[in-house]
């Protein structure tokens, strides 16, 4: 089936579509569908126990020895495989899972994406980034799997190389392209990589992500697991300058468990790679380092830490084998910074002893088994200001206000200041006024009335 264009699939319950020949999107938007009762079908390039007979070089939904084109499932069941060299969802053979500004969302129904010989689930075929220039691959609700495959079975390889992410790149393929990201807003999402490859990041050789790229996870329950060096959200099974890359994995939401394949980190970088930059912002996390030293976050075997900044959320890292928690892999190099925003705690999870910043404001001594924890302070008390119409008020906030907002600018309008904000009358009433600083932390949050 070759889609040009637009085409809305729907599927129709207790029906049954399939393409065995694959679903050929490269340049064309493909919207998927299901009815209320969630039960309608679609196979695409081969039925999960057939997948080994699936075309070769293409994805089961994607390029055909090209990119994938834009690619939206918003129900039903769908199950994509992709054949010899070809991504599940995603790209053909060498292509990239998008094109250029495309994208694969997923809103709902229940997804499993296999990838062919050396290639993702979702996201690059062999060769290929998980999206192209700009592209992206988004997950907002439903049940999602989705595997990464080898070359084992088709070479015998024992080595169990040359594979893919679950979510990502393939072989040798990042899991974004520049400015590309992948990001989980919701749903159930399971991703496993295979042969090097990433739960969610880069296939065997790949980074996690291209330049500015990013992985992002805003909420949902996810579980991403690596295989043979590849880290379980990060990079691949690297060598010397591959498997970190130039993006950040960013955490915010959601309840993330990410495990490497042996001596890749849980989150960071794969075997033999430092971590970069990862920044978690709430959540519940739990990291742990393949064996044979890889980091819980941070770098995998022989890699240095990178940069971690923890400003919310729960966090549990357990390396493996003299690996760092949160830090350096196994004989890595440095254990790289770990910053904590105020409020933020870590502690040796063993022993429950705290681990102090040094002058610099980073976590000096690391340990393997390490969590952080946001205690919230007691809310401080405003009192409630008054201002006239015409007039204005000057609210103190103590520290330097990077944006401020008003409930209603028809009442009042406002600004900041430095370490003030200003709040200006227009009409008579109350509004409600919120000064953020760094990372949109909420310095204060205050009742203005106008007069």
């Amino acid at each position: 089936i070759t889609v040009s264009g637009r085409v809305n699939l729907i599927l129709c319950d207790h029906i049954t579509l399939n393409a065995k020949r694959r679903i050929t999107t490269t340049g064309a938007t493909l919207n998927i569908y299901g009815q209320s009762g969630g039960t309608g079908t679609l196979y695409a390039g081969a039925t999960e126990h057939e997948r080994f007979n699936a075309p070769d070089f293409c994805a089961g939904i994607g390029g055909d020895y090209s990119a994938g084109g834009t690619v939206t499932i918003n129900g039903g069941n769908v199950i994509a495989c992709g054949g010899e060299s070809g991504a599940g969802i995603g790209g053909g053979s060498g292509g990239a899972g998008t094109d250029f500004n495309g994208s694969i969302s997923i809103f709902g129904g229940v997804v499993t994406a296999i990838g062919g010989y050396k290639s993702a689930g979702i996201g690059g075929g062999s060769g290929g980034a998980g999206t192209g220039f700009n592209g992206s691959i988004s997950i907002f609700g439903g049940v999602v799997t989705a595997n990464g495959t080898s070359d084992r079975v088709m070479e015998n390889n024992e080595n169990n190389d040359k594979g893919g992410a679950g979510i990502g790149g393939g072989w040798r393929g990042a899991g974004t392209d520049m400015l590309g990201s992948i990001t989980v807003f919701g749903g159930n999402v399971t991703a496993n990589g295979d042969g090097g490859g990433a739960g969610i990041g880069g296939g065997d050789r790949g980074a996690g992500t291209d330049q500015d790229g990013c992985i992002t996870v805003n909420g949902g329950v996810v579980t991403a697991n690596g295989d043979e060096g590849g880290a379980g959200i990060g990079g691949g099974n690297g060598v010397a300058g591959m498997g970190g890359g130039d993006g950040s994995i960013n955490i915010s939401g959601g309840e993330v468990t990410a495990t490497g394949g042996r001596r890749g980190a849980g989150i960071g970088g794969g075997d033999g790679v430092a971590g970069k930059e990862i920044n978690i912002n709430g959540g519940t996390v739990t990291a742990t380092g393949g064996e044979n030293g890889g980091a819980g976050i941070g770098g995998g075997s022989n890699g240095a830490g990178g940069k971690v900044y923890v400003c919310g959320g729960y966090v549990e890292a357990y390396g493996s084998d003299d690996a760092e928690g949160i830090g350096k892999g196994k004989d890595g190099s440095d254990s790289g910074t770990l910053e904590l925003d105020e409020g933020v705690v870590c502690y040796d999870a063993d022993t429950m002893t705290a681990l102090q910043p040094d002058e610099a404001g980073y976590i000096g001594a690391r340990t393997e088994h390490m969590k952080t924890v946001y205690v919230p302070e007691e809310p401080p008390i405003f009192a409630d200001y008054t201002c006239k119409v015409d007039g204005k008020v000057k609210i103190p906030v103590g520290k330097k206000v990077k944006k401020v907002t008003v409930e209603d600018e028809t009442i009042a309008s406002v600004k900041k200041k430095g370490k003030k904000v200003i709040v200006y009358g227009k009409a008579p009433g109350t509004v409600n006024v919120t000064a953020y600083g760094k990372k949109n932390k909420v310095l204060g949050n205050w009742i203005v009335k106008v007069e």
